[in-house]
């Protein structure tokens, strides 16, 4: 993806392998990639890796369901001891994932290719109260991190054609 400006000052043109548009204004939403999009951003955005499980509990499946199973999170003492859970929900198994927002930062396109399965499985047998019976799936993603986990959205100082949106995390939209 690349982002180029017109030699006409009312517009900018976005090109990708699927689209080439022309506008009067941008916004850039795109997590992770941000900072090489924007080098000149005002502020610091970390990558971090984050490992994300789904589990099957002994437990009825119409339990684990959206509207019956809860959308939960455990908030401990600091920040490496924050997890969160999802009912069944466009794929198999229960959600269960550590929402880390500390550690050691990656570039997006040079990130790990293995998932930590032992402590996915370990995190999920100490998140539900129902017995673990099987880590199903995995899958790493990336949270872009702004100070303070901020959600950010201002204009580029760079263009004010460009709007910047900095949501903390992409996780919904970045999985590996």
């Amino acid at each position: 993806r690349r982002h180029t400006r017109s030699l006409c000052d009312w517009s900018s043109d976005v090109c990708s392998s699927d689209l080439d548009l022309r506008t009067r204004r941008v916004v850039l939403a795109c997590g992770a990639w941000l900072p090489q999009l924007l080098p000149s951003l005002p502020f610091p955005l970390q990558v971090i890796e984050q490992d994300v499980g789904y589990f099957a509990v002994d437990a009825p499946t119409e339990q684990q369901r959206v509207g019956v199973f809860p959308v939960w999170a455990r908030i401990g003492a600091d920040a490496s001891d924050f997890r969160y859970g999802l009912p069944e929900f466009e794929r198999r198994g229960l959600k269960c994932a550590q929402h880390r927002t500390t550690g050691e930062g990656i570039h997006p396109d040079q990130r790990a290719t293995s998932v930590d399965h032992a402590a996915l499985w370990e995190l999920g047998r100490t998140s539900f109260a129902a017995p673990v019976r099987q880590l199903i799936d995995s899958e790493r993603c990336l949270y872009t991190v702004a100070p303070n986990e901020d959600l950010i959205v201002q204009v580029a100082p760079a263009d004010p054609r460009i709007a910047i949106l900095a949501a903390c995390s992409e996780i919904g939209r970045a999985h590996v």
